[in-house]
């Protein structure tokens, strides 16, 4: 028997208004309703629409804000009595976290509620079905300062399911399994790794319903590189709920897709932008380089996986370096580059690998030429069992004509994400150029159709600096992280306890 959450959810799906001179397209200015662009109803981007219903109405999938909304009380939102949640730090303060859920294009949100001491450094970190997993830095000092210098607190939130309510649970800290002395000869460098670079750990939740978290480096102090047999491998530290543990390997890294020694040694080079779930895998993406897959299903899995991405970098990083700032490459890609997870209904979960490429330039602001958008499917052969990229979508500059959307200088579309049900879905941001707080709109595009489906306005300048989103509204305007897509809402929608 399914059940549903007796408690009503207000759920705000903001399609406030979108353009106004230069913000509103007006009838006359749209596209003609061809199979180039289709017709975007005017009052889809004039109301605001506030949709009062049971949890079952929620969406499937959200599109998850990462900025972390704080407030006081959880009264402030209106969600908070079916999504919110709460837990202790290490250093025991009370705190709880909440959900505002939304239909995409419209974005979701998560809100802090934290009494009056300094919440240092909470993020969220990743998000795999009905888990979510956040990151603190503990406000307080703990009694052995030598462990305090190696903790950062990490929750993960689960959604639920069934009669069960929504949990957020401290997880045990990486360090708790070394002595003083440990603790005191680990080199710097491990600290520094585990404690700051949070884009290298992925969470990933199982058939079983077991929780599995994981950080992972490659070519650092431990010896992961072997210049002898020019072998690669990767420091791994993996949590699994089932035993409350963490578990430090060391795996050697082998290709998967046919890859050339030449395609191995740009391992080296490595830095993760991002970590996914696929299928039993915990996949590290470093947008320039490729993608590395550990087999979490596999008690004695004996390496981890590589499997280059299908583009060539020599322009990308050839701009950058014209630029001046060919430091902040790799930083950048994940706006113009994402590796998502897609499901459909009548097929298995695909890997799918979307480039934009901005025909001025990367390392420009404006968008006078347009950019091409390049779509592929991560499939598997049937006569090596390789897994190798296939293309199966183009959009050219002049397919969508921005342009007629947006007559006033844009930047190009960045900060892809996938759509988590639909293929041929994509979410992009496009931003004005001139202004030090932007407005910047969500755009739906059919990689298929290749037209824009819809216009979503998600800041709106100096009106969101007047209220209680006026921090985020400064900081997105010069440090804007892409959407993070989240089934949590499924969940908390249907209350289920199995994942199908």
């Amino acid at each position: 028997m399914v059940r549903t959450y007796s408690h009503v959810l207000i759920v705000r799906l903001e399609l406030r208004r979108g353009f106004s001179s230069p913000d509103s397209v007006s009838p006359s200015r749209q596209p003609a309703n061809t199979s180039k662009f289709p017709r975007i109803p005017p009052e889809a981007s004039q109301s605001a629409v506030i949709m009062e219903t049971a949890a079952a109405a929620l969406p499937e999938w959200v599109l998850l804000d990462r900025f972390v909304f704080r407030r006081s009380s959880s009264t402030d939102v209106d969600d908070s009595d079916t999504t919110s949640a709460e837990c202790r730090t290490s250093t025991g303060v009370s705190f709880s976290v909440s959900f505002r859920l939304a239909a995409p294009p419209a974005t979701s949100r998560i809100y802090l509620h934290w009494p009056d001491s300094d919440a240092a450094g909470f993020s969220v970190v990743g998000s795999h079905r009905d888990a979510v997993l956040f990151s603190l830095f503990p406000s307080a000092p703990r009694e052995d300062f030598s462990r305090s210098l190696y903790t950062r607190d990490l929750f993960v939130y689960r959604a639920g399911g069934g009669d069960k309510q929504p949990s957020l649970t401290l997880l045990p800290s990486w360090a708790d399994h070394l002595t003083r002395a440990e603790r005191k000869s680990l080199p710097p460098i491990e600290s520094w790794f585990l404690l700051s670079d949070l884009k290298s750990l992925g969470i990933l939740r199982t058939d079983d319903q077991e929780i599995v978290v994981a950080h992972l480096r490659v070519g650092t102090s431990r010896g992961c590189y072997d210049l002898l047999t020019d072998v690669f491998a990767a420091d791994m530290y993996i949590f699994s709920s089932s035993t409350m543990k963490w578990q430090h390997r060391v795996l050697p890294i082998g290709g998967g897709g046919g890859d050339t020694r030449e395609d191995l040694s740009n391992v080296h080079n490595w830095s993760t932008n991002t970590v996914i779930p696929f299928r039993t895998y915990l996949c590290w993406v470093d947008y320039l380089v490729g993608v590395l897959f550990f087999d979490t299903a596999t008690e004695d899995c004996s390496q981890v996986t590589f499997v280059a991405l299908p583009v060539d970098n020599s322009t990308f990083l050839r701009d950058f370096m014209d630029s001046g700032v060919s430091s902040t490459a790799k930083i950048c890609m994940d706006m113009y580059r994402t590796v998502s997870v897609v499901g459909s209904e009548d097929g298995p979960l695909m890997m799918r690998f979307v480039d934009v490429t901005p025909l001025d330039g990367y390392h420009r602001t404006t968008c006078s030429s347009g950019c091409k958008v390049t779509c592929w499917t991560l499939v598997v052969t049937e006569e090596d069992h390789k897994m190798v990229w296939q293309k199966d979508a183009v959009i050219q500059p002049d397919d969508l004509c921005l342009d007629t959307f947006f007559p006033f200088p844009h930047e190009p579309l960045k900060f892809p994400v996938m759509s988590v049900d639909n293929p041929r879905i994509i979410y992009f941001v496009l931003g004005e150029i001139g202004f030090h707080i932007k407005k910047v709109w969500v755009v739906t595009v059919d990689t298929i159709t290749r037209t824009v489906l819809s216009v979503l306005p998600y800041l709106k300048r100096e009106e969101d600096l007047r209220g209680d989103d006026a921090d985020m509204a400064k900081r997105k305007s010069y440090r804007f992280q892409p959407f993070l897509p989240t089934e949590i809402s499924k969940f908390l929608n249907k209350g289920r306890t199995s994942y199908e």
